[in-house]
Order: C-alpha cells, then structure tokens, then sequence
C-alpha cells in the first residue's frame, strides 16, 4: 500500500470517529494527569482486558491512592491492592506485577519513571521494556503519549486492521506492522493512526463477523474475505 491511500484512509476515519469519548481509552484517561507512572499502570491494567474493564480498575486506584506513585503502591497491602484493582481481572497476578514494577522504579530510578523518558526515544524504549510487564506495545504507549511522534503502539485491533487493510501481510509480526505504519504516516498523524484505527476494529473490523458493508474505508481495504 502506497502512502496515497493510507492517508485517504486516515481522511476517512477522521470523518467517521471525529467525535469520541475519551473514556474509550484509558491511556487518554490517565495522562490527563502528566504522570508518567499514573500512564505505565493504567496500561498494565489494560493488558489483556477491555478498556471498560481497566477504566473501573484505575479509577479505583484513583479513588484509594488519589495520587498514584510507586511508594503508594508499594505501602498498600496486597489483598487491599487486589480489591481495588479487581475489576480489571486476574487481580491477583496484576497486584503483584504492579508492586514489582514500582520498587523496580524506586530501585534504579529513585521513582522517577520520567528519567526513562528524557532518553532518546529507541533507547527510552529499550529501558521500559526492562521493567517487568512491560512488553513492546506498553513501552510504546509510554512513548507515543508522553514524548509524541517516534512511534505507533500496535494493539490486538491494529494488528487485525493493519493486515485486513493491506498495511502489512498476514503473516507479519509486531514490528514488522509498527515498521509500516511509521513509513506509512507522518509522525504527527501517529496518535491519530492508533487510535482511530483502534475504534476501527471496534466498531466495524472486528474478529468475528467483520461489518465490511458499512466500514467506511472499505473501498481501500484488501482484506480477501471482506463482503460488500
């Protein structure tokens, strides 16, 4: 796919999604504050939950901790920290990922996840993803929302998207995809490109039963299966 029609499907989705709820993502709902950590545990939250799940979840660490740091998380007692957190699902094993992260963060960056950030943006990339449960698509959201414009996070809608459309082929991995997106688009557009094309395999390209018919980029979309 040719640059041409990547943005003619950019134009596209902006028309379509040019009205939504900041409250369908939660990485927009969370850096509302500007902390970096407040953003790295709402992302935790949202792995391998909906973001209706892990909004209810961070907006009761919220209410409990109202200003989310590492020490905070640290000083809460695990089975209050499960509680709280309960909502987003397997809050056993995410209280405790989100204890690890925080005394990883107070141990080699005094708690300052933003020491992470003023590094270059590969290598800033590079060190998040040494922080436990943080994979490649975490430390790109950091990234993308915080210093903006080096990368493009690929969720499991992207990826669906992104080889449907024909932005890569079937068989390609998180970084091929990522690779293509970024020669495909202008650093500017990136947030843009993640999110609408994130409410894209929400609303219309979705898993199963994919409503091609009223997809309003469905004129460019190379997806073999697609039914108009």
């Amino acid at each position: 796919m040719d640059r041409l029609v990547a943005e003619k499907i950019l134009k596209a989705l902006r028309v379509e999604f040019e009205k939504f709820n900041v409250e369908e993502f939660i990485a927009l709902k969370a850096i509302q504050s500007k902390n970096p950590f407040q953003l790295l545990i709402a992302v935790v939250l949202s792995q391998n939950t909906s973001d209706r799940n892990s909004l209810k979840a961070f907006e009761n660490l919220t209410n409990n901790l109202v200003d989310i740091t590492p020490w905070k998380i640290i000083e809460t007692p695990i089975e209050k920290l499960e509680e709280i957190i309960k909502p987003a699902g397997i809050y056993k094993r995410r209280a405790e990922a989100l204890r690890r992260i925080s005394m990883e963060i107070i141990e080699k960056y005094d708690g300052d996840l933003s020491k992470i950030l003023e590094l270059p943006p590969e290598e800033a990339r590079r060190e998040l993803m040494k922080l436990p449960q943080v994979g490649a698509k975490t430390a790109d959201v950091l990234i993308l929302f915080l210093k903006g414009g080096y990368t493009i996070p690929i969720d499991t809608h992207l990826m669906r998207v992104a080889k449907r459309i024909g932005y890569a082929n079937s068989k390609a991995d998180y970084e091929e995809i990522r690779g293509k997106l970024i020669d495909l688009f202008k650093p500017e557009e990136y947030l843009e490109v993640h999110l609408l094309h994130i409410l894209l395999g929400r609303k219309y390209c979705k898993a199963r039963k994919p409503k091609c018919k009223a997809c309003p980029i469905a004129r460019y979309c190379e997806y073999e299966f697609k039914v108009l």
